[in-house]
């Protein structure tokens, strides 16, 4: 993204927003390649579709306003892979759209794998997994699977460690601004199976389930923290197919649907279905149902039904 900049001409629409924004809502809408956001109304972002480079940017007089380029337009194929080795690999990523990490566990590659991505020229895709990295930490396991576990003392666990949850959100969003650039696009993927924290759940959580209000924010407080260091940061929501069905689906997104944190949804693995209209074999939620739900675009994370890549719908 560069400041005092506009892409003439190749209108797709304009809409009312921040500044911080204008790069996700490009993302976001199918069609838009690029953006020029400008102070005209207080704030318009012009969403545009074309075949365009950094070159053919020019200079406006505008004080304030800048343009840039998307890294992942919607309703786009993208294809990527995990970053497997904390030692460094000689994987040939020239193939590949962007690259994928866990954040949380003490031996993921965060430096190492950010240096990947910058010198390859990719773009960073990350698992947020703190409050599932932070139960392992305290000898909770996954849900259904002890007795004390993520679905019967997760919530509790946020409670007690809000402020750190938060703050390791931030930190790993500095050391992607300081190694990637403050500008840089990195795509940061919420919480798998966030919904077994709420009480719409219905987990035997220790001391309740948290409410619906109170997830909402703390998506809003990481999203934030996030892009306090990375303004041009894409976030995604959970579709949390393990642990909810499509009839309470749409309570639980109706906390969420005003959000303007959330650029996509997405899945997190393990048995979710990309081969399938069907997200997972047992669960009438399918990947259609959930665009309409929700217009937002799809990261799906075929898991280990086709080898772990993921595409974008």
């Amino acid at each position: 993204m560069a400041l005092n900049c506009d892409f003439v001409d190749q209108n797709l629409s304009h809409t009312s927003t921040t500044s911080s924004n204008c790069n996700g809502v490009c993302s976001s809408t199918t069609g838009c390649t690029h953006f020029t956001w400008t102070t005209h109304q207080e704030g318009t972002c012009w969403l545009k579709n074309g075949s365009v480079s950094q070159s053919n940017a020019v200079y406006s007089s505008s004080n304030g306003s800048h343009c840039g380029i998307v890294s992942f337009p919607a309703c786009s194929f993208r294809w990527g892979r995990d970053y497997p080795d904390v030692h460094g690999d000689s994987m040939d990523y020239s193939h590949y759209d962007y690259i994928t990490t866990w954040l949380g566990c003490q031996d993921c590659p965060r430096t190492i794998y950010l240096n990947k991505v910058k010198s390859t020229g990719k773009t960073a895709v990350m698992y947020g997994y703190i409050i599932g990295y932070l139960g392992d930490y305290h000898n909770l396991s996954i849900c259904h699977v002890g007795s004390a576990s993520l679905c019967t003392q997760g919530a509790n666990l946020i409670r007690n460690n809000r402020a750190l949850i938060i703050s390791s959100y931030l930190q790993y969003a500095r050391t992607a601004a300081q190694i990637l650039g403050a500008q840089a696009t990195a795509v940061f993927l919420i919480e798998p199976d966030f919904y077994q924290y709420s009480a719409l759940s219905g987990n035997p959580q220790q001391g309740d389930g948290l409410s619906g209000s109170y997830m909402r924010s703390l998506f809003d407080d990481i999203a934030n923290a996030i892009k306090s260091s990375l303004p041009n940061a894409l976030i995604s929501w959970d579709i949390s197919p393990l642990a909810i069905d499509q009839n309470h689906m749409s309570v639980w997104w109706g906390f969420f649907a005003n959000s303007t944190n959330i650029n996509f949804i997405h899945t997190s693995g393990a048995i979710s279905k990309g081969d399938s209209s069907f997200i997972l074999p047992d669960n009438q939620a399918t990947w259609s149902s959930m665009y309409s739900l929700t217009g937002k675009h799809i990261i799906a994370d075929s898991g280990l039904s086709i080898e772990n890549y993921l595409f974008f719908s």
